[in-house]
């Protein structure tokens, strides 16, 4: 199938899965693709093309929040769609068995266990599946070792499952690459980039001239007890759980009942969370609904990594590092007109 049957076949399917855009130049392949590119439309797409009444893909990826936002996504476009967990229900993997959802999502360290090898090397799995998704891929060189080093064995998985892989990231320099190569043991792959060059956006480094937590964020105190909110939406990264806890109880205590919409003091109207592993995933999925909600109150997430990675939220205005930055004659600032987002290390 040459690429103009490839799009009229699309076309002509868009409304069974209620897509109502287009593919954009280079979806066709695998890809080292930007942010916001559409990487995740890459691993369906094949699944909406391909002549198998009930295609299965195993999604390999990183964090649960990410698999729920996706999961969500694929659920929007009439896919069925789970995650594996510790404690699955009985029904749940009966149906995964017997092939009933189109993608699997699996951390690495749940898809290499024995039991589900087994199941991807059951007949029905060997029969219906179309591609081994690694996302996020780039965790397979830079925390192979030390973050997790299972990401190193998914190699094994091919064994089971018998299709193409395809890995995505939007973080890859050359020596990434080649060990994505390695790792997956994919040495033949056809690598598709796009520059993520953005003209819209702009970095701006800056050097902490205190050590004082407060005075780094003055700004970002001002920025909400002037707007509230209508201030802009604003992500804060830190390196640790209990950098995120010392920003967001210095936020809350210093806006007091400013801290929510309207002077109303609960969860509904709070402009201010934190997010990290610890809390409970009822408040991970109540907050990540609520931060994508362009028309919610909440306007300022103090997080760790555990938020990201693949997670659309279309009207991020500003993301802040705040962490340890060293200085060296060649880091300075650069800016763009027009910016939209803006990353700051302090």
């Amino acid at each position: 199938m040459d690429v103009t049957e490839l799009k009229l076949k699309f076309e002509a399917i868009k409304g069974k899965y209620g897509i109502d855009f287009d593919p954009k130049p280079k979806q066709n392949v695998i890809g080292l693709l930007p942010t916001g590119y559409g990487k995740t439309f890459c691993a369906v797409l094949s699944s909406m093309l391909v002549n198998i009444e009930n295609p299965i893909s195993l999604v390999i990826s990183p964090l649960r929040t990410l698999m729920n936002d996706q999961i969500q996504t694929l659920n929007n476009w009439n896919f069925t769609a789970v995650k594996i967990e510790p404690d699955m229900d009985s029904g749940i993997v009966k149906d995964v068995k017997e092939g009933k959802f189109n993608f699997l999502f699996s951390s690495p360290e749940m898809a290499l266990k024995p039991y589900w090898k087994d199941i991807f090397m059951s007949k029905v799995w060997r029969e219906n599946t179309i591609a081994l998704v690694v996302d996020e891929v780039h965790c397979v060189s830079e925390w192979g070792e030390d973050f997790r080093k299972e990401f190193r064995h998914l190699h094994e998985l091919r064994s089971a499952i018998r299709a193409p892989v395809l890995a995505l990231t939007a973080t890859s320099t050359e020596a990434v690459k080649q060990d994505i190569k390695k790792y997956l043991q994919i040495d033949d792959a056809v690598v598709i980039e796009k520059s993520p060059d953005r003209t819209n956006i702009f970095l701006d480094f800056q050097k902490a001239d205190s050590t004082d937590l407060e005075e780094k964020i003055d700004w970002l105190l001002t920025h909400l007890r002037e707007r509230g909110s209508a201030a802009k939406k604003i992500i804060v990264y830190c390196c640790s759980v209990d950098r995120v806890a010392d920003v967001f109880i210095i936020l809350r205590r210093s806006l007091g009942i400013d801290a929510y919409a309207d002077n109303i003091k609960d969860s509904n109207h709070a402009l201010i969370e934190m997010f990290h592993r610890s809390i409970h995933e009822k408040s991970k999925t109540r907050i990540n609904r609520k931060f994508k909600d362009p028309n919610s109150t909440l306007r300022c997430l103090i997080a760790t990594v555990a938020l990201g990675m693949g997670i659309q939220i279309n009207d991020i205005d500003i993301v802040m590092h705040l962490g340890s930055w060293k200085e060296s004659s060649n880091q300075e600032s650069f800016r763009r007109q027009k910016p939209i987002l803006t990353s700051t290390w302090l």
